[in-house]
């Protein structure tokens, strides 16, 4: 208590430097502790879900195959009544559920048809009525529905009487028979569960709908246990059922890997967090700079305190109390910066849409972390000062302070100091600088089409109103010409996917091309449009004709080909009268004849392909059958003004049909690729906290140096030294660490750029720009923070210098 008391009063007293450190200390905290919460949110946490981490996904695949296949449906009842390695296994698989009828408009909803042992799998029970039963597993156009506890309290404001109530789901009467409790979304932001609807009797071994399996193995089992029995069971079925069975291969991963941490998000969270490390070590640096120009400025106290016969851990413990108490300040302060900085997160990644289990908020696991931080970087600051403050040599202390002159060794540790902040800092600034030209590129993409003044919307058909390709054709255009009639509208467009927003890829094959085998065949980004497709986005035509009234159902097949397809198909040649056809070497889809080329058209998102997506061939919607698709209106106004009216006549069309995502195709596009601004705004924080922290640690060390230099400054000037000999004197001293640390910071730079290159878009790891322009700006910067303290010693008066001596 005594050591505590005398260091809040020492470092009060010091208050400037204790502000310093105390601000420093906080960037670093903060920054790792709001990395560590994102990191926790992500990663370390997951639904609560009983027994999580037995919980094992099954899926397919064929040998030497990197795909993966899900699994059908009587392969997964064999699996289930076969195996011993699971307590429970489920199937389910993603819906769209359309929801009208009760007064509302029209929505649509993520749905799930799940087996009924999937909730008790998850060990959850229903909050209000009950669950599905096995008996209806296998039972096909069952109408009951469960809904999720946030549609029931928003839509239906908890009305106590919701089961058994009728409701319009797709068109057709569907009851309540339950309500799940709060916060349950499976398997991510799920609004509803609907029985699984598969009749196996109905269907051939090797078809129908493929079915997302879980199972939570059994006490003591592991992964390879449970993937070794499961491929036993599918080699016996091979043998039961030789066409059917062949070359399918069990595949048995961690569910929450798949569905939640795939390894990409895995590798670019822990890239960030040791990228925050390493500003906290930038911190701690500075920190143990600063200290170690406090303990150089008190050595004679300390140097007192053991000759009159304190022992070297008392005055260790003194010195690492005041680490502690500073660490501490930044502790405090960090926390509050860091909630701030979650809050800000989380409004930022809301768009894409996170399960709700996935919360970023400082909690008790991210608390102890900031404890355990705080320790440890009170210890990194503060060891090294204190070690060497309290050096065995006292008398030589005494003599070095009384002479004011500054200790080589102190110097050395100063410079290394130094350099590791200058080469964290080039790393990090490297970070900053690729994701930074990720972001600029994505915003300056050329998408080969213009995209202002654009009012795009998501919509799908009921199934059971438009239950075959004819009524689909029919509501299509209805609603083409309809929308096209909106006063205001110059075009308007019904196509499955938009510029930038698709990601539909099929392989392909190119009649007359010989394949050796199934691995030679390309794959191409295919979109449905309706005929103004090109003109609605000023999308050039280079050869051949658009899509017109002649490419409808039952004429020759057509298609309308991109110039990457075309040069890469048929380089130098004439792509008109050429066939194509989606699919491989057993593919049975007809051909379509190319009856244009159009200047390349990206449709794909950044984040599927980056920079170099695949070709593209688009179909007309008048052959090819939507469920759903997307609109896009173009108008001289303000898109958002046309919201109301493209409501009003798809309301009047069909009120069953929901109209989603209502936004200017420019909004839509910068929201696709909100990842790619996200983690680049994050790293270029802490680039700028680095660079920020790692110039005012040259600043201080030069500054300290040149104070207890005074004496040799005086006396070279005394000696007829200029003062412009003086600063360059001291500005190559105060190079050697810089550039030393650029060097290495360009060998970290390396490391990092190849663990963010997934996360790059049109920018190599290795970009040169960038790899040339960080250690300018650092040479620049530090140059600053040398000749700011060599200014100061030139202008020492000789006289004044030395009147000590």
């Amino acid at each position: 208590m005594g050591d505590l008391t005398f260091a809040l009063r020492f470092l009060r007293k010091r208050w400037a430097f204790t502000t310093v450190a105390v601000v420093v200390m906080a960037l670093g905290i903060s920054l790792t502790a709001t990395m560590f919460a994102i990191l926790e949110g992500v990663i370390l946490r997951g639904p609560d879900y009983e027994a999580l981490d037995r919980i094992a996904y099954l899926s397919t695949t064929l040998p030497q195959s990197e795909f993966f296949q899900n699994v059908r449906v009587h392969d997964y009842i064999d699996w289930r009544e076969q195996q011993s390695v699971f307590d429970h296994m489920a199937a389910f698989y993603g819906t769209s559920v359309t929801l009208s009828g009760d007064g509302d408009r029209a929505e649509r909803f993520n749905g799930s048809r799940v087996s009924s042992s999937t909730f008790e799998m998850l060990g959850v029970s229903a909050f209000m009525g009950r669950t599905f039963t096995a008996d209806e597993d296998f039972v096909t156009d069952l109408n009951v529905v469960i809904l999720a506890y946030h549609l029931w309290a928003n839509r239906y404001d908890r009305d106590p009487a919701i089961i058994g109530k009728t409701l319009r789901l797709n068109a057709r009467p569907t009851t309540v028979i339950g309500v799940m409790p709060d916060g349950f979304r499976f398997p991510e932001v799920g609004d509803m569960w609907l029985p699984l609807n598969v009749d196996p009797s109905t269907i051939e071994r090797g078809e129908g709908v493929g079915l997302r399996v879980i199972a939570r193995m059994s006490e003591g089992i592991t992964l390879e246990e449970a993937r070794t029995q499961l491929q036993g069971v599918a080699a016996r079925l091979e043998q039961q059922y030789p066409e059917a069975n062949r070359d399918i291969v069990p595949v048995v991963r961690s569910w929450m890997d798949v569905e939640f941490t795939d390894p990409e998000t895995k590798g670019i969270l822990y890239t960030m967090f040791v990228a925050v490390i390493g500003v906290l070590l930038i911190a701690c640096a500075n920190v143990a700079n600063l200290l170690f120009a406090l303990t150089m400025a008190r050595g004679k106290e300390l140097a007192i305190r053991t000759a009159m016969g304190a022992e070297r851990w008392q005055v260790v413990r003194q010195l690492l109390i005041e680490s502690l108490l500073l660490a501490s300040g930044g502790a405090a302060f960090g926390l509050g910066l860091s909630h701030v900085s979650l809050k800000l997160f989380t409004r930022a990644v809301t768009p894409l849409g996170v399960p709700v289990w996935m919360s970023f908020e400082l909690g008790g696991l991210v608390l102890l972390f900031v404890i355990g931080i705080t320790a440890v970087s009170a210890l990194a600051a503060g060891l090294l000062p204190a070690l060497y403050a309290t050096r065995s040599d006292v008398s030589g202390v005494l003599r070095d302070q009384s002479r004011g002159s500054s200790s080589r060794s102190v110097n050395r540790w100063s410079n290394v100091l130094v350099g590791l902040e200058v080469a964290l800092s080039c790393a990090l600034l490297v970070g900053a600088g690729l994701m930074v030209r990720t972001t600029f590129a994505i915003s300056a993409d050329d998408y080969g089409v213009n995209t202002e003044g654009m009012l795009t919307a998501s919509m799908s058909l009921p199934g059971e109103s438009y239950p075959d390709s004819l009524s689909r054709f029919q509501a299509v255009d209805m609603i083409q010409r309809e929308l096209a009639a909106i006063p205001g509208v110059s075009h308007a467009v019904v196509a499955s996917d938009l510029p930038g927003l698709g990601n539909g890829n099929y392989f392909y094959g190119v009649r007359g091309r010989e394949y050796e085998n199934d691995a030679e065949y390309s794959f191409s980004g295919r979109t449905i449009v309706t005929s103004d497709f090109f003109d609605s986005f000023d999308a050039q035509l280079l050869a051949g004709r658009g899509f017109d009234s002649r490419d409808a159902a039952g004429a020759e097949l057509v298609t309308i080909v991109d110039q990457r397809f075309a040069e890469k198909n048929w380089p130098g040649g004439d792509p008109l009268g050429k066939q194509v056809r989606l699919g491989r070497s057993d593919s049975e889809r007809p051909w379509m004849t190319v009856v244009g080329v159009v200047r390349k058209v990206k449709m794909v998102e950044a984040a599927d392909f980056g920079a170099q997506p695949p070709e593209g061939i688009f179909v007309p919607a008048g052959q090819t059958p939507m469920s759903g698709f997307m609109v896009s209106l173009r108008t001289a106004g303000d898109p958002l003004a046309l919201a109301l009216p493209l409501r009003e006549v798809i309301a009047n069309i069909d009120a069953d049909i929901p109209v989603e995502r209502i936004d200017t195709l420019d909004n839509r596009l910068r929201l696709a690729n909100i990842q790619f601004l996200i983690i680049g705004w994050m790293f270029s924080i802490f680039g700028v906290v680095a660079l920020l922290l790692a110039s005012v640690g040259l600043y201080a060390v030069m500054a300290f140096s040149v104070s207890r230099r005074q004496t040799e400054v005086g006396v070279r000037m005394a000696m007829g030294a200029e003062s412009s000999h003086i600063i360059k004197l001291i500005v190559l001293q105060g190079s050697k660490p810089v550039v030393a640390g650029i060097v290495v910071g360009l060998g970290l730079a390396v490391l990092l750029g190849m663990a963010l290159s997934s996360q790059l878009y049109g920018v190599t790891a290795t970009d040169p720009l960038t790899f040339v322009g960080v250690p300018v700006l650092l040479t620049l910067v530090s140059l600053a923070a040398l000749l700011i303290p060599a200014g100061r010693a030139s202008r020492i008066t000789p006289v004044v210098a030395l009147r000590e001596e």
